[in-house]
């Protein structure tokens, strides 16, 4: 039901993010077979086994270096992962009930923080970066493109990123945005307001080891 996203498991199982049924299914290449693999019972959040995992509209996904499947879980506000062996954990962000979910720097912006607690707003792209330790997620909430780092993905170890499970993991490295005035309508509090119109100097520093 309004299947959003495919990915290949392994060489005989293709995933499929079925976001009508807030479910993870997997077609057999071989005989043309499907069968759910984690979620199906219904909206909601769930860790855990797949058989009890729950999902609420699951979006894209993407394979990871240990074989784990990478999901942009959208209503739930969540980025996660399922590993070979069916269990599902959260890589980041909360939901909308979570005490954390309105950001006290941000208090215009609710479900946008960086950092080790880092939350996500409607998450619906995923894929993991080629050297196999960043995680770059679109998040629709605020049209923004992120990059969360730092994960071991070991290869056919199968296993959670990072080898126990990340929650909430830190979103690095970060591009530093500086708009020229520390408060105000030309302030980084301000801009992208709806409707907003300013001028400012824009300065962009980009980490040392990312390319221009």
């Amino acid at each position: 039901s309004t299947p959003r996203g495919i990915a290949f498991f392994d060489t005989n199982n293709l995933a499929i993010s079925d976001t009508g049924n807030n479910a993870i299914k997997l077609l057999k290449l071989a005989g043309n077979t499907v069968l759910t693999f984690a979620g199906g019972s219904g909206a909601g959040f769930a860790d855990g086994d797949a058989d009890t995992a729950k999902f609420n509209a699951p979006w894209q996904l993407t394979s990871a270096p240990n074989g784990s499947l990478i999901i942009a879980d959208r209503l739930n506000h969540r980025v996660r992962a399922l590993t070979p062996e069916g269990t599902v954990a959260t890589i980041y962000g909360v939901g909308v009930d979570s005490n954390d979910w309105v950001n006290v720097s941000f208090p215009s912006f609710p479900g946008w923080l960086d950092g080790t607690n880092a939350l996500a707003n409607l998450p619906s792209s995923v894929l993991v970066g080629p050297k196999g330790t960043n995680i770059i997620v679109m998040e629709q909430g605020y049209h923004l493109i992120r990059q969360a780092g730092g994960f071991s993905f070991a290869a056919a170890v199968g296993g959670t990123p990072a080898g126990g499970g990340i929650t909430n993991s830190a979103v690095l490295p970060q591009n530093v945005i500086s708009f020229g005035f520390a408060n105000g309508e030309g302030s980084r509090l301000c801009v992208g307001a709806p409707g907003q119109m300013f001028i400012a100097q824009v300065t962009l520093t980009l980490p040392p080891t990312q390319p221009v």
